[in-house]
């Protein structure tokens, strides 16, 4: 993977993360966001998508809610199984800030949970994840890499939510089939 678009991947994530929880008063550093800042008006337009998904989709009780409950032994895997399917076919904004906004809800229960040395784990196992799938992420993001997202129509977005709205779909979807595996 492109070694620039990989760090400024992680750094959209982990600025999502420490927004995300600054507004509950938490405090989380990440050395990858002082050395690859992310762009505040990118990172502004994403900050709002995610938090209007999360609260759209995820603070209603839901599948979601068994991540909270993971292991750090299997955190990554599971994480894994839901980048599989969530970019199975493609990847593109909306299932981008489904991802980003799962991650934020999820940092933000583990530190509540007195768990928050997990939450470097949470991002480290979204950026395994996109370097083990180096081609497609790059083929995605190579054009105008993260600044293409502050390019996206600036009308109320359906179709970003709607293409969201899937990937909650799909990591529910998983949740689901591990858990039939785990209890069988």
């Amino acid at each position: 993977m492109n070694e620039f678009i990989y760090f400024e991947t992680l750094s959209y994530l982990c600025d999502y993360v420490h927004r995300r929880l600054a507004k509950e008063g938490i405090q989380f550093n990440s050395t990858i966001l002082q050395h690859y800042p992310a762009n505040t008006k990118t990172a502004d337009a994403l900050e709002t998508d995610c938090l209007e998904f999360e609260n759209i989709f995820l603070l209603r009780p839901s599948k979601l809610d068994v991540l909270k409950t993971l292991s750090e032994d299997n955190l990554s895997e599971v994480m894994d199984a839901i980048q599989v399917e969530l970019f199975n076919d493609a990847i593109n904004w909306g299932l981008i800030v489904a991802l980003f906004s799962t991650v934020g809800h999820l940092a933000s229960s583990y530190v509540h949970q007195g768990r928050s040395y997990m939450v470097q784990d949470l991002v480290a196992s979204i950026g395994d994840y996109f370097f083990k799938n180096s081609t497609k992420m790059d083929n995605f993001l190579e054009p105008r890499r993260w600044g293409g997202y502050i390019l996206k129509p600036k009308k109320k977005n359906y179709m970003l939510t709607g293409l969201a709205f899937t990937g909650v779909a799909i990591i529910g979807m998983v949740i689901g089939m591990i858990l039939l595996q785990i209890n069988c």
